[in-house]
This record gives C-alpha cells, sequence and structure tokens, in this order.
C-alpha cells in the first residue's frame, strides 16, 4: 500500500495524498478502498489538522466515505479539522454532492489553500 499513499507534515498540518504515478497502476482504486477502510483512521488518529488530497481519486463508495466522515467527527471533537482538497473528478464530485457531503466537509482546490484554511481557523 505504500506506493499508493504519501504523508507529509507540514507546518504542523498532516497530509494525505494518493500521487499521480500510482493512479495509473493496476488496482489502484481498489488500494485506495483498502486504504480508508482499513489504515485512514489509524494513520489519523490523534492529529488535530488534517488535509486529504483526492486530485488523483476518481471514484470512492462507502467504504472511504464512512472512514472520512469518523475521522472528521473524531478529530472535530478533539477541537481540530479536517479538510478535502482536489476533488477534480466528475465522478467524485457528483458523489460528493449526492451524498450532501459536500455541505460537511470543507472543500479546497490544493493543498496550499487547504493549509491556509486551518491556519486561518486556528488563528481565530
Amino acid at each position: 500500500m505504500g506506493e499508493f499513499v504519501h504523508h507529509e507534515q507540514r507546518d504542523s498540518v498532516h497530509i494525505i495524498r494518493f500521487p499521480p504515478h500510482a493512479e495509473r497502476e493496476s488496482g489502484f482504486e481498489q488500494a485506495v478502498r483498502s486504504y480508508f477502510a482499513t489504515d485512514f483512521l489509524a494513520e489519523a488518529r490523534g492529529k488535530l489538522q488534517v488535509v486529504v488530497n483526492l486530485a488523483h481519486v476518481h471514484n470512492m463508495d462507502s467504504s472511504g466515505l464512512g472512514p472520512l466522515v469518523q475521522c472528521l467527527r473524531d478529530i472535530q471533537d478533539q477541537g481540530g479539522d479536517l479538510v478535502l482538497c482536489g476533488l477534480h473528478a466528475p465522478s467524485l464530485k457528483e458523489i460528493f454532492a449526492l451524498t450532501r457531503f459536500d455541505r460537511i466537509f470543507t472543500i479546497v482546490e490544493d493543498e496550499d489553500a487547504a493549509i491556509a484554511h486551518l491556519h486561518q481557523r486556528s488563528d481565530s
């Protein structure tokens, strides 16, 4: 799974992203589903500012959406925030609109905007 997901710490923000080369690899969509279903919550636990970059993810089902919502709740319960960025794929945008998750999550264009949003929130 390591080649399908990257973690980075930048300005006290934990960033989770799926690199561009990975989307071309066989089994990428299944690897993304598996990551959210098994590893995501554990890896985000204890972090107060998290960005999930979905720029190279084209589809998501309940195995990914459920853990995202749970993580958002866990982080907010601790006074933190989770921001999504890179929702460029039309099918992914549609899923978030149909489930109304686009009203639950803060969604911004890219990682820089997500970090700026988190810093602005923490400064208030």
